[in-house]
């Protein structure tokens, strides 16, 4: 009976295991989105900004 418990607890562990893996899996997908989606949103300002002013005419 007590090796039935020991292998229930192993098993218990390697399923928090996968589940801790997974999460932080998740986590860093979701933050390396979020970069990509604020980069995309700050470089359409910075092209909107450059369209606005006028191209450099050369000095004088």
């Amino acid at each position: 009976m007590p090796s039935a418990i020991t292998e229930m607890l192993a098993m218990k562990r390697v399923i928090e295991a996968k589940a801790a893996r997974s999460r932080t899996k998740s986590v860093i997908t979701w933050l390396l989105s979020a970069i990509v989606l604020f980069l995309f949103y700050f470089c359409s300002i910075v092209k909107q900004a450059r369209m606005k002013r006028p191209l450099f005419t050369g000095y004088g």
